[in-house]
């Protein structure tokens, strides 16, 4: 079916996964181009094809990509995480992303992802109070906490002054691994944050 939208999506998924960036979006965008307008799964090109282009590096590009899947479905609530996600890590519009991530959790109030997503943005914002009690939260939801969980709990902690309790969460994150950052080892080795 070469003139159906939805086989595009169905190549591409597998390709996003293994991070055959290139491959996937030529096939999303080929899968875009043969999308209604305004269609749901217009809009599911659109939030695929802002993880590639964000993978790649290409950041205006793929928040581009998530405003125009949200325009189609406000409600993406994948979309609300992962941008929101994004743009905390990049210390970019984070009224907006508190936005985006209450939206996401005020449908899935116990997904332990949005929890932390939420934890990193109020994090980022400063304030560590509300950031230490919902990631806590997301790591009592999670039935297999991952990593980043505790090495975030970790820097929570020590932000909030509570430098041996952040060291022991950072411990445990390079026990457990799975999406830790590439600076853990360092926040070990030194028991503090870098600025």
């Amino acid at each position: 079916f070469p003139n159906e939208p939805l086989p595009y999506v169905m190549i591409s998924l597998p390709l996003l996964i293994r991070k055959d960036l290139e491959r996937a979006k030529g096939y999303l965008e080929q899968g875009l181009a043969l999308s209604p307008d305004n269609s749901p799964i217009k809009a599911q090109f659109f939030a695929y094809l802002g993880e590639v282009y964000y993978k790649q590096d290409r950041v205006e590009q793929a928040f581009a990509m998530f405003d125009s899947t949200l325009l189609i479905n406000p409600g993406d609530i994948m979309t609300l995480n992962n941008y929101s996600y994004y743009l905390s890590l990049r210390n970019e519009h984070l009224d907006k992303a508190e936005k985006m991530i209450s939206t996401a959790l005020s449908v899935d109030p116990n997904n332990s992802t949005f929890l932390d997503t939420y934890a990193w943005v109020l994090y980022k914002r400063g304030e560590y109070s509300q950031a230490r009690y919902y990631i806590k939260l997301a790591i009592e939801k999670d039935k297999d906490p991952s990593g980043v969980l505790y090495e975030h709990y970790g820097d929570i902690l020590y932000r909030s002054g509570e430098h041996q309790e952040a060291l022991k969460m950072w411990k445990k994150a390079a026990e457990m691994g799975g999406g830790v950052s590439e600076e853990l080892n360092d926040k070990i080795q030194s028991g503090k944050l870098s600025d």
